[in-house]
């Protein structure tokens, strides 16, 4: 791993323990502030909306104006934004600061490209996933530190926290060298790539893929809390087990061929819904927490899979559009989670669980020369 690759590994790692202390906590804090479940789900939902949105802009920004800078301004958001949060006392203004919050995973598609570009002699999966294992090993003590500080102190000064541990990450990650800008190919426009057939049938794959192994996601630490009476620091714990599940995968599978991965990732996250849905142990529970961390995984083995099939001079772009894809899935199954929740606790864990099946069987069947996969062997012009 280079210079520039270890610089933004670690700046990483900083920002996953700000925000590993209050993320997993966030339907907790929102319950405590007042809001119900359906609204949770909304809000939630909201925030994906953001999240969805901001990519694209994100990708050609980056193309357009240079990675670092674009990474940069993510930072600037995320430490306001906390800070925002912290502030707040009441549901809209906390909810209006998560969505601002939200806006940070415009780093997704520059960082990705910056990896990318700056790997050497690393494969693509092997040094996004490892840089996304170090946010992650930063983040695995996060809710368990955070629910200790929580059970004395509150919920809320998770993110005065935070917010200035993000300081020192964006510090770290302001040293990295700039990159170049890539230029595109003669005659492409800017939204050529997104004509591409082959490039919307793994957009389309994704959206579905994230909607299913989400769905049991964004209110298993209410379910766990209220139906299992898991308290808060014990919430912790498997907050924290969730985000180990996620550095032992990404290192374990960023070895293999990225759709190879994706579809085990998938798999671990089947077998985690119907764990914590149905579990009573804390074993139990706990083995599903651990799994659950497949999830990000999957996310982080998007980019790989992208990679293969697009000119380097437009690697934001089309980054930005896998990731536009799979937050659509996340501000889905938010508010879908949220109205599942109030006919039963259960449903999103279980539904989740078995949308993820059939996903993963078109998953498995998108083989090249598949239509589903069309275009993946297609050489990647520089």
């Amino acid at each position: 791993m280079g210079r520039d690759l270890r610089l933004v590994a670690f700046s990483m790692l900083l920002w996953g323990s700000g925000e590993g202390l209050f993320l997993y906590f966030q339907p907790v804090y929102l319950q405590q502030l007042g809001a119900t479940p359906l609204q949770i789900g909304v809000i939630l939902g909201v925030s994906a909306i953001v999240l969805m949105g901001v990519h694209i802009p994100a990708g050609m920004l980056a193309d357009r104006i240079g990675r670092k800078e674009t990474i940069l301004m993510s930072s600037i958001i995320g430490i306001l934004a906390a800070w925002g949060m912290f502030a707040a006392r009441s549901v809209l203004p906390y909810a209006c600061a998560m969505a601002v919050y939200s806006a940070t995973a415009l780093i997704l598609a520059p960082l990705s490209s910056y990896a990318s570009a700056a790997r050497g002699d690393w494969t693509i999966s092997r040094a996004l996933t490892s840089i996304w294992a170090a946010y992650t090993a930063g983040a695995v003590a996060g809710p368990v530190v955070g629910g200790l500080l929580a059970q004395s102190l509150g919920l809320r000064v998770l993110y005065g926290i935070g917010g200035s541990i993000f300081v020192f990450s964006t510090v770290l990650v302001g040293l990295v060298k700039r990159q170049p800008v890539e230029p595109t190919r003669s005659g492409d426009s800017s939204f050529a790539l997104l004509r591409d057939r082959s490039i919307w049938r793994y957009l389309v794959l994704f959206f579905f893929a994230m909607l299913a192994m989400y769905l049991g996601v964004p209110l298993t630490p209410i379910y766990l809390h209220a139906v299992r009476s898991i308290r808060i620091s014990l919430l912790g714990v498997f907050g924290s087990l969730s985000y180990l599940g996620t550095v032992a995968t990404s290192l374990v599978l960023g070895r293999l061929s990225p759709r190879r991965s994706f579809v085990i990732a998938e798999g671990m996250v089947a077998a985690s819904a119907f764990l914590l849905w149905q579990g009573r142990a804390v074993p139990l529970l706990g083995t599903g927490s651990l799994l659950v961390g497949a999830v990000r995984t999957a996310h982080f083995l998007v980019a790989p899979q992208i990679d293969e099939i697009v000119p380097r001079g437009q690697m934001g772009l089309a980054f930005g559009a896998a990731e536009t894809a799979v937050y659509a899935g996340v501000a889905v199954a938010s508010p879908v989670a949220g109205l599942l929740y109030g006919v039963g606790p259960g449903l999103p864990l279980l539904l989740s669980g078995c949308l993820t099946v059939v996903v993963l069987a078109a998953t498995a069947f998108a083989r090249p020369g598949h239509p589903l996969a069309e275009g993946a062997a297609s050489p990647k012009a520089g």
